[in-house]
C-alpha cells in the first residue's frame, strides 16, 4: 500500500472482503484461516492503515454484497457467478463504489 500511496495519496482505493461462499465459510485455506478470519484481518488491516491516516482508503464487506442468505440466488455452484448473479454483483459493488467519495480538486 506504500507504494501505491508514494504516487498517488489522493487516489480512493478500496478493499473488499470475501463475498460469501457457503460451504467453505469455516473451511481452513492453506494459511490455516477461514473465509470468516480473512474477512476480519483484512478489516483490521484496512482499520489500522485508516487509523494512521489513510482518508482514501475505504473498506467493502463482502458480506454485504453477497451474505450466505443470498448467495443460491447468485451463484451456481456456492463460489462461481450464474450469468444473472454477475449482473447482481456488478449492481452491487457498483453501488457500494458510489458511496465512496471522491477527492475534490
Amino acid at each position: 500500500m506504500e507504494t501505491v500511496r508514494d504516487g498517488h495519496p489522493d487516489t480512493p482505493v478500496v478493499v473488499l472482503t470475501s463475498l460469501a461462499a457457503p460451504g467453505r465459510e469455516q473451511a481452513v485455506n492453506s494459511a490455516g484461516m477461514t473465509l470468516v478470519e480473512t474477512r476480519t484481518a483484512t478489516a483490521r488491516a484496512v482499520r489500522v492503515l485508516q487509523r494512521l491516516g489513510d482518508r482514501a482508503l475505504h473498506l467493502v464487506d463482502g458480506l454485504t454484497l453477497v451474505p450466505v442468505a443470498d448467495a443460491a440466488q447468485v451463484y451456481a455452484d456456492g463460489l462461481h457467478p450464474t450469468p444473472e448473479g454477475e449482473y447482481v454483483l456488478a449492481d452491487r459493488i457498483g453501488a457500494a463504489l458510489g458511496r465512496i467519495p471522491l477527492p475534490r480538486g
